[in-house]
């Protein structure tokens, strides 16, 4: 990877990131919890304003808007599948398989961008199916 790449890849993340930092913050939305229980996902999520309904579909949601939507039209995307089609297709796996699979190992920061993504949508998913990557 050279500079420019890693400089690209780092402002990337960044950027995806804080657009999701910043729209939590400004929906007053505090850390949600999910856990697994023999019956599925039970999500909560108290915040200022009260309790969240249905935090596991709000949260599906605004990981479906912001991060899947943000790599579908971020330009340096494309370019990181394409360099690194076996760490893109191990992501793509992992996404929508069980909740058991361990994590892939990545080897750019870019793909450990992606990779925190697709947990923060298996973490929220009662259907690994929605974690799809672009």
């Amino acid at each position: 990877m050279t500079t420019r790449q890693a400089v690209a890849a780092g402002a990337g993340a960044a950027v995806l990131a804080v657009g999701g930092f910043a729209v939590a913050d400004q929906a007053g939305i505090t850390p949600l919890s999910a856990t697994a229980t023999t019956t599925g996902t039970e999500c909560s999520a108290i915040t200022s304003r009260g309790t969240v309904a249905d935090a596991c579909a709000q949260e599906l949601l605004k990981w479906q808007q912001e991060f899947r939507n943000g790599l579908g039209t971020n330009t340096y995307y494309p370019k990181w599948k394409a360099a690194n089609p076996g760490e893109y297709g191990r992501l793509k796996t992992w996404g929508t398989s069980v909740a058991t699979t361990p994590q892939p190992t990545v080897a750019t920061g870019y793909g450990a961008v992606v990779r925190y993504g697709l947990d923060q949508c298996r973490t929220w998913a009662a259907d690994l199916a929605a974690c799809v990557l672009p």
